[in-house]
């Protein structure tokens, strides 16, 4: 179901909540060294059996920019791994949690259900 708005006011409300929820969340997020996006990124990567760059990029409703930002950093701190296609095909890019990777999703999601936020 889509939110209507029925006025400016209705928008701003519903902006200022939205950004609220999310800077709470990033809160909990920077306590286990990542940013909500991240924390986002590493769930899509989690729940999926063949996470793409692509397939996370419109899991999320984000560019793929942004998405391929986000993929570096976390592959840079270790949290997921890259693995190429078959020989077919090497420019299929597969993403995959490590286990320390595994290791802050539960951190965050232990934190969350703590209600730290």
């Amino acid at each position: 179901m889509q939110k209507r708005f029925d006025s400016y006011e209705d928008v701003f409300d519903w902006y200022s909540t939205n950004s609220s929820i999310v800077q709470k969340l990033e809160g909990v997020t920077r306590k286990s060294g990542i940013s909500f996006m991240q924390y986002c990124c590493l769930l899509t990567i989690d729940g999926s059996d063949c996470a793409t760059p692509t397939s996370i990029a419109e899991s999320l409703s984000l560019s793929k920019s942004s998405v391929s930002r986000t993929l570096k950093s976390l592959n840079h701190k270790d949290l997921i791994q890259k693995r190429y296609g078959e020989s077919s095909d090497q420019r299929i890019i597969k993403m995959f949690v490590t286990e320390e990777g595994s290791k802050v999703i539960k951190d965050v999601n232990s934190k969350l259900i703590k209600k730290e936020v």
